[in-house]
């Protein structure tokens, strides 16, 4: 290997290798752990975007399954008519009509409507979720990776830089030499060497700047790595990294760095590509060329606990001399403490699915602290304990007197994170500006003179330099936070700091995506002052209007996700709100997605009675099916505890299969296992094949033991063939040994290619090397390729399993 490239290849191992939590929070020592030690694989989702069309649907409704055509009757009924051969046009057995508005058309995937409540049309690509990177790679070389912020995007670009670095060197065949470009770096210089053209300019950006940021400065070594790169480009030996296409403020600038980033990759085809940004700021803006798109999948409870399992090993590993079973089992007792806690605590339970705020999460309870209950209240604590350790090193240094106290220098970190948000494009600034900035607030508000504001304001800028952190030296004597999430909570306290402010960056930004989440972390934290404060903020927001704000309630959906976030209102607000959430919810069907969106994840944090959704109660007992229905979806979606009981008396007593249907799928997204006993009677007795595949469905993700028994007998005798695969998934999921007989057995003798491909699917998930020989047999003689593939990706998982 040639010196220059192996010199570039530890400069990526080296630069990679370490997660330095002093940016997250300040501690009393340095936290610098192995990106490897603590690393949990994430996941990804793809599929289907929104195709939101016009037009009205009526009763008779046709829908699509696996085996045919699907008649919902007038009565809310189902019957299956028609089967289908693959060559079918779907679309041409739709029918529509002047009766319902339905602006969403119809989804189907091969047995059942996937909403309750409402049916969205199809499209070309089935939504696949649980994705490994692999996953993504067998399907495609160019990808990007969207993710909310602080879920994990830059931390998967520095595995694979790491993990690829790592695998060339040691002469690894399946290593790919990695090649990371930062976007808003590379927009930053093209924007200072206009002549560069767009079909050349990212690779003139990497073998120069990028090059030189990684550490490689000789220029010679520069231009002999440029050649070897272009060389491996060339054969397809290379993998590219783009970390942050969000982060530019301009859309035509945005399209610019697209294109030119789209023209590199075409021009060397057979590498892979990644490209990584924000979900929120994306679309304005997206990458075509070849590029699929996935995001990021919140952590699953199995990688929320290997996560914190990894990292008190970890952490352990770093107080003892010699490492040995007493490390570990300490590691093991104190994740297990942590996450006692966070399970006692719906509040933190909702925290833990942010690989960010679980590594915040981490750090708070290594210091003895109480876990904060919202995303707010931890960047406080972290903002906190960095400017009390700053204090400390300030008397260290007994430069106490010349500097700022706390809470001006709490306000000047406030200024310049405002600035930096609303005037810089790359989150940086040179320190001259940063200087202004801080002087203009002390002389400004603070009431100090121009030259010693000046004075102070250098002498922070310094401080901020030596205690490296949370405000870091970027290059080029220009700065910039951490970490954009923490420049985002400090704009959101400036923007709080008067109300005139709230008034004025509202309407000013509050359609704006790059500050959505400025908006939030303002909400929440005006909401911790109390709930007249943030029952203010939340009244501002709904008092402004956009183009088309009626047909879209934009101002209305924010506001309902600033309460998502925890802004705490008053109750007769919050009751008001979520009213209105629910009628527009059974009125608007063509925002139900949108509406969806308002209410993910948040169903631990919303503190309302039944009244909050007594127009949701009131639908379920109106005379039409599709009505009924759509109030149990907005039940499914708002999943609150207390919806159960009429979901179960749905279930129980409906006369349509639909509305019953329904029922069940919004009892799977609650999973209280309230409605245990339910699902399982429904699955042994209703008569409507729908309806029993949505019990076993809903009985899965329950994941209750007691549902063996009946979802065993399901697999067995059910005479609908999508029961019996949809319990194969069930048992899978419940990941039970009992179910390992019969899920062998369905993979041998069933006749229907989805039930064996489901057992096979099944044994995968169990992982019990008993289930090998017949996944081995299904593979040797199967007659269907996707049984066949199914049991090949079971049968990996099993002896991978073996062998870690």
């Amino acid at each position: 290997m040639e010196k220059v490239l192996e010199k570039y290849l530890d400069k990526i191992i080296e630069q990679n290798r370490i997660i330095d939590a002093r940016g997250v929070m300040q501690v009393s020592r340095i936290v610098e752990l192995e990106l490897d030690e603590i690393y949990v694989n994430l996941t990804a989702r793809i599929g289907a975007r929104e195709n939101i069309g016009s037009g009205k649907i009526t009763f008779p409704l046709t829908k699509i399954s696996g085996r045919g055509r699907t008649i919902i009757n007038a009565d809310g009924t189902m019957s299956e008519q028609n089967p289908l051969n693959d060559n079918d046009d779907i679309k041409s057995n739709f029918t529509f009509d002047d009766g319902l508005d339905y602006s969403q058309g119809l989804t189907f995937d091969e047995i059942t409507i996937q909403k309750p409540g409402r049916i969205n049309r199809s499209t070309e690509q089935r939504e696949e979720s649980g994705l490994s990177l692999d996953d993504l790679w067998a399907r495609n070389n160019n990808w990007t990776l969207l993710g909310d912020p602080g879920s994990g995007k830059t931390t998967v670009i520095k595995h694979i830089a790491l993990t690829h670095a790592r695998r060339v060197k040691n002469g690894g065949e399946e290593g790919l030499i990695p090649i990371p470009v930062i976007v808003r770096f590379f927009s930053h210089e093209w924007a200072l060497n206009k002549e560069w053209k767009s079909k050349d300019a990212a690779l003139k950006y990497i073998a120069n700047h990028g090059l030189e940021e990684l550490g490689i400065t000789n220029e010679n070594e520069r231009y002999e790595l440029t050649y070897i790169l272009q060389q491996k480009l060339a054969e397809g030996k290379c993998i590219l990294l783009f970390d942050g296409l969000d982060e530019q403020r301009d859309v035509n600038i945005k399209e610019k760095t697209n294109k030119a980033i789209e023209k590199l990759v075409n021009s060397y085809p057979g590498n892979r590509s990644l490209a990584t940004s924000r979900i929120i700021g994306y679309s304005s803006a997206t990458l075509g060329g070849g590029f699929d798109e996935s995001t990021l999948e919140p952590f699953t409870d199995e990688q929320m606990r290997d996560f914190f399992y990894n990292w008190e090993y970890a952490m352990e590993k770093r107080e003892d001399v010699e490492v040995d079973d007493t490390t570990k089992a300490r590691a093991k007792r104190n994740a297990d403490e942590l996450l006692e806690h966070i399970e006692a605590n719906p509040s933190v339970r909702a925290l833990t699915s942010n690989p960010l705020l679980c590594t915040i999460i981490g750090l708070i309870h290594r210091q003895g602290a109480t876990l904060p209950q919202q995303r707010a209240e931890l960047y406080k604590l972290c903002i906190d304990t960095f400017i009390f350790n700053w204090e400390m090193h300030k008397r260290k240094q007994r430069i106490e007197r010349e500097s700022l106290d706390k809470d001006e220098t709490q306000s000047a970190l406030e200024a310049i994170a405002l600035y930096l948000h609303e005037n810089t494009q790359e989150n940086r600034a040179a320190a001259g500006q940063i200087i202004n900035v801080i002087k203009d607030k002390l002389a400004g508000e603070m009431g100090y003179p121009d030259n010693e504001a000046e004075e102070k304001s250098k002498r922070l800028l310094k401080l901020i330099r030596d205690v490296a952190g949370l405000f870091v030296d970027r290059g080029n004597n220009e700065y910039g936070f951490f970490h954009l999430t923490f420049q985002e909570y400090l704009a959101a306290r400036a923007v709080t700091n008067k109300r005139s402010l709230i008034e004025k960056y509202l309407e000013k930004y509050l359609f704006n995506p790059r500050w959505r989440e400025v908006i939030l972390l303002a909400a929440s934290h005006q909401g911790m002052k109390d709930q007249e404060a943030g029952t203010v903020f939340i009244n501002t927001i709904l008092a402004q209007k956009c183009e088309y704000d009626e047909e879209l309630q934009r101002a209305f959906r924010i506001a309902f996700q600033c309460v998502r976030e925890g802004a705490r209102i008053e109750r007769a607000t919050l009751t008001s709100l979520f009213q209105k959430w629910c009628r527009l919810y059974l009125d608007k069907p063509e925002l139900e997605n949108l509406h969806q969106k308002a209410t993910a994840h948040a169903n631990s944090i919303y503190q309302v009675g039944d009244d909050a959704i007594s127009p949701l109660v009131e639908a379920l007992e109106d005379e039409n099916p599709v009505k009924r229905s759509s109030a149990v979806s907005g039940m499914s979606c708002l999943k609150i505890s207390f919806t159960t009981p009429y979901l179960i008396t749905a279930l129980k007593e409906d006369k349509s299969d639909y509305v019953r249907q329904s029922a069940a799928d919004a009892l799977g997204a609650i999973k209280d296992k309230e409605a245990l006993l339910t699902l399982i009677n429904a699955l042994k007795v209703d008569k409507s094949d729908y309806v029993r595949r949505s019990a076993a469905d809903a009985l899965g993700a329950i994941k209750d033991k007691e549902a063996l028994p009946t979802l065993i007998n399901a697999l067995k005798v059910d005479k609908d063939c999508y029961v019996r695969g949809r319990a194969a998934y069930a048992l899978g999921a419940i990941k039970d040994k009992e179910a390992l007989p019969t899920l062998i057995n369905a993979l041998k003798v069933d006749k229907e290619d989805y039930v064996r491909g489901s057992a096979a699917d099944a044994l995968g998930t169990l992982k019990d090397k008993d289930g090998v020989a017949s996944l081995i047999n299904a593979l040797k003689v199967g007659k269907s390729d996707s049984v066949r593939r199914r049991a090949a990706n079971s049968l990996d998982a099993i002896l991978t399993e073996g062998n870690e």
